[in-house]
């Protein structure tokens, strides 16, 4: 949480000052089968700013994984 004093990254713009907030929330999964292990992650990652409603977003990532052990 903070004050973003050039949102928008441009020095020609007049100063656009703003409030944000990056919540993030994360979930991560781990499923044995057998000899291996099946793992996941679940993030998503919240930006939002109090007076530029459009800028506001949401960025989700999805990963996967599969570890198997190659040793008897």
């Amino acid at each position: 949480m903070g004050i973003d004093t050039n949102v928008f990254n441009d020095p020609r713009t007049p100063r656009e000052e703003g409030l944000h907030l990056y919540p993030v929330a994360q979930t991560e999964f781990w499923l044995r089968m057998g000899r291996t292990w099946l793992s996941g992650t679940i993030r998503e990652d919240m930006v939002w700013f109090k007076n530029i409603t459009d800028e506001r977003s949401a960025n989700s990532s999805y990963a996967i994984g599969w570890k198997v052990p190659l040793t008897v």
